[in-house]
């Protein structure tokens, strides 16, 4: 499914209120980045992600979740939302689809942005990107809203 510039905006915005309700503190946890790489290129090659695009689109992640003025937004969210959901992994219907999500869905974070869900809008573009790139389908959870795991509060 191609989607244009609008409806992705649309869809996002949709999407927003149900992203600021679901929001909690996770505890940090003090896994090393190792883990999250392994984490990274098993849902890669579960996906049959071009093994060439493996490397530097964790790379392109890894510096986003470690860049300056993020406090949430870090590896350590991504650790504990990924250990969150585990539990959860034969319930699945798309594991490997619901791993891209939590990778991609603050890739983008800017503090200053000034439009609410501007830095959902820009990560979702970013998992686009991806996803043209490896010649993969847009993830259901930018199609619809996410249906809910039971996720701690």
């Amino acid at each position: 499914v191609e989607w244009g510039e609008e409806e992705l905006d649309a869809q996002v915005r949709r999407a927003w209120p149900l992203l600021q309700a679901r929001k909690a503190s996770p505890p940090l946890g003090s896994a090393p980045t190792a883990s999250l790489a392994r984490q990274w290129f098993r849902t890669c090659d579960e996906a049959g992600v071009p093994p060439h695009l493996r490397p530097r689109w964790w790379r392109a992640l890894r510096r986003g979740y470690t860049e300056g003025g993020r406090h949430y937004h870090t590896l350590d969210h991504l650790r504990a939302m990924l250990g969150w959901l585990q539990p959860h992994r034969q319930e699945a219907k798309d594991w490997t689809g619901i791993c891209f999500s939590v990778f991609f869905h603050d890739a983008v974070y800017n503090a200053k942005a000034s439009t609410p869900g501007a830095n959902e809008i820009a990560s979702a573009r970013l998992w686009h990107q991806f996803a043209r790139e490896c010649a993969k389908p847009a993830p259901p959870a930018v199609n619809a809203p996410p249906t809910p795991v039971n996720a701690p509060p």
